[in-house]
């Protein structure tokens, strides 16, 4: 028995390893991106845009550098979303109150949901590795919502308590999708996305609750506080 649960525990702590390792690289990799083809491009189209203006451009040059502007603009987007999706910059500049904030706000101004956020200033106090997870659990939490559950209201709470932090995200919506089964406290939840929050949960050392309802949905994270702790 003593055997299993140290294999369990080292298992445990492998897994944890290796999450933190690929979202390290992930973060090196957006960070490069942004540095070296992020800047690139943006170079490019500036110097497009100089050439355009250049009182002595034939008409069909003129068109063929539009075209190649337009296509610059294209990459220029893709390469800053994706870089967004590896990791998110804001967390960076602003901190994480206000890199929540700003996603709020770019997918309030998409969708015809009503999303509302409080969140207390305390989380700005916690380490850069929490930050990344609590961003990702929230952005995973309310993509769920919003693609199953058919709500119009989505609630995000996040405040501390003693030596912990809760994560709150209530929807007015149906999980008719089976990625929510049952209708009780603790209810256990599946697919994909539900397995990657559960890893995230882990790694922030956290317990996850799901309590569903006819309209009504509620996802509850609790973990430790570990200010400034890497």
């Amino acid at each position: 028995m003593h055997a299993l649960e140290a294999l369990n525990e080292m298992s445990t702590q492998t897994a944890r390893r290796m999450e933190e390792a690929i979202d390290e690289e992930r973060t090196r990799i957006s960070r490069d991106l942004h540095d070296t083809a992020g800047q690139a491009f943006v170079l490019v189209a500036s110097r497009m845009g100089r050439l355009r203006k250049h009182p002595d451009l034939a008409p069909a040059l003129e068109e063929e550098i539009v075209g190649i502007d337009s296509l610059v603009t294209d990459v220029l987007k893709d390469v800053r979303q994706t870089t967004h999706d590896m990791y998110p910059p804001a967390l960076d500049h602003l901190g994480l109150k206000k890199a929540l904030k700003q996603q709020v706000q770019s997918l309030q101004n998409s969708i015809n949901v009503n999303i509302e956020l409080e969140c207390s200033d305390a989380v700005n106090t916690l380490s850069a590795k929490q930050s990344l997870q609590i961003f990702r659990i929230v952005q995973e939490l309310v993509n769920n919502a919003l693609k199953h559950s058919g709500a119009s209201q989505i609630n995000i709470d996040i405040f501390p308590v003693e030596d912990a932090f809760t994560i709150r995200v209530r929807d007015d919506g149906s999980w008719k999708d089976a990625t929510i089964s049952g209708a009780s406290s603790g209810t256990k939840a599946r697919g994909i996305g539900f397995e990657i929050l559960r890893k995230r949960v882990e790694l922030l050392a956290g317990a996850l609750e799901i309590s569903t309802a006819p309209n009504a949905t509620s996802i509850e994270i609790v973990f430790p506080s570990m200010e400034g702790n890497e």
